[in-house]
């Protein structure tokens, strides 16, 4: 179910850039059907810099929602809002090294005293993951993005969304 936002959080402003290919929708969000929207989920992984011995994996989720949509960044701007996370579950032995978000865009809100920091209906979370030497041929990882999508008239519930891997280690 759809919960409409404070001014305040999001809607009534518009994109500092101009969604791709909104030439068949509606005129307004006004006019679009009320429904929580999910997301595209794709997954990859590169694990060109992993051996036997170990190394580091690379491990990418490209997020993609309808274009009139956006989500906050993983760091808002304003702190009472939900940002983008992505949470990785390792595997015994691996780390998460680190979790790189995209930079995010302006979005020009009506009255704000300053635009939101949001990404647009598609971005890609890159994960570095140190793989342990030994670790076995192959190995599934789990992934939970937590985000609250909106459109520039209101926000839908926060809602989670599934993300795995399957590594295959050379030489393992």
């Amino acid at each position: 179910m759809a919960v409409a936002c404070l001014a305040a959080a999001c809607g009534g402003g518009t994109p500092a850039a101009p969604p791709a290919n909104t030439a068949s929708a509606p005129a307004s969000s006004a006019e679009r059907p009320i429904r929580r929207p999910s997301p595209q989920i794709e997954t990859t992984s590169d694990v060109s810099g992993v051996s036997a011995n170990g190394g580091i994996a690379r491990l990418t989720v490209r997020v993609t929602l309808p274009p009139d949509l956006h989500v906050q960044a993983n760091k808002p701007r304003d702190p009472a809002l939900i940002p983008t996370e992505l949470t990785v579950a390792a595997p015994a032995g691996f780390t998460v090294v680190d979790i790189t978000y995209p930079e995010p865009v302006d979005f020009n809100q009506a009255g704000a005293s300053q635009p939101l920091a949001v990404y647009p209906n598609v971005f890609d979370i890159v994960v570095r993951l140190q793989v342990p030497s030994g670790a076995g041929a192959t190995t599934p990882v789990a992934g939970s993005l937590r985000y609250q999508a909106c459109n520039d008239v209101l926000c839908f519930a926060p809602a989670n969304a599934v993300a795995s891997w399957l590594l295959t280690i050379p030489g393992a």
